[in-house]
């Protein structure tokens, strides 16, 4: 997997991840984000200019769901 996370030493797929993000987060913007970070590993600069925001709060959004849903 490309991602900054080696889901495979926690167990997890890409199937797995895909599904976890699908079943909590309720932004379809913010699935969308997570997903190309977190599964293909798209640098924070590409996924701000992607989704028009800033490199911080592209950050903060992949940082603040990986604490809450997948405990990071």
């Amino acid at each position: 997997m490309k991602g900054n996370i080696d889901f495979h030493s926690f167990g997890l797929s890409v199937r797995d991840v895909t599904e976890i993000i699908d079943q909590n987060v309720f932004s379809d913007r913010d699935r969308k984000l997570l997903k190309r970070r977190m599964i293909d590993g798209i640098p924070y600069e590409e996924l701000a200019e992607e989704f028009y925001l800033s490199v911080i709060r592209t950050r903060e959004i992949v940082k603040e769901y990986k604490r809450t849903i997948f405990h990071l």
